[in-house]
């Protein structure tokens, strides 16, 4: 309530994604602001995006991070309509001298692209595969909703993960 009047921010229940204050990691909070996962931006290997047909009742775009901890490659994924997405690509352009652009805003199917590094950029290096239903349930999801699919990143992708994890020391 501001000045006895409601108020309504409709960012309030938001996820947050954002560099943190000392800009040496990434921070994924939900909307309460409780940390979900963090990872230092120089252990940032890859970045894509990748959609699905959920929408737009259910979150149907989403930002991946592929890093490197401790010689393993792992990945975190936050929604595309996390409040400070915008901030966080302008942040992580300048680090990374690179012009981050989105390009799945118009997508309503299962497709991804990687977004950085620039040698993977814009392609589309993600596998979707279908994840067979198990129980009633998931036949029933299936029946109203599709298939259900889990993405995978490509074999190309896998091996320049894996190289720069064998390269690159763990930052701390």
């Amino acid at each position: 309530m501001v000045n006895g009047q409601m108020s309504h921010d409709p960012l309030a229940n938001t996820p947050r994604l954002a560099v943190s204050g000392d800009g040496a990691a990434i921070e994924y909070r939900d909307g309460n602001g409780e940390l979900i996962w963090s990872t230092p931006v120089q252990a940032v290997v890859v970045m894509a995006e990748y959609t699905n047909p959920y929408g737009p009742h259910l979150d149907d775009y989403f930002l991946v991070f592929i890093f490197n901890e401790q010689g393993q490659g792992y990945i975190r994924e936050a929604s595309f309509y996390s409040a400070g997405r915008d901030e966080l690509l302008s942040e992580l352009s300048k680090r990374w001298n690179d012009d981050l652009r989105l390009g799945l805003c118009n997508s309503t199917d299962w497709k991804s692209r990687v977004i950085w590094p620039p040698q993977f950029a814009s392609r589309e290096d993600f596998t979707f595969t279908e994840v067979p239903p198990r129980s009633f349930l998931d036949r029933l999801r299936r029946f109203c909703f599709g298939p259900t699919l889990e993405y995978s990143p490509s074999a190309a992708v896998m091996r320049h993960v894996e190289a720069v994890c064998r390269a690159t020391p763990t930052p701390e």
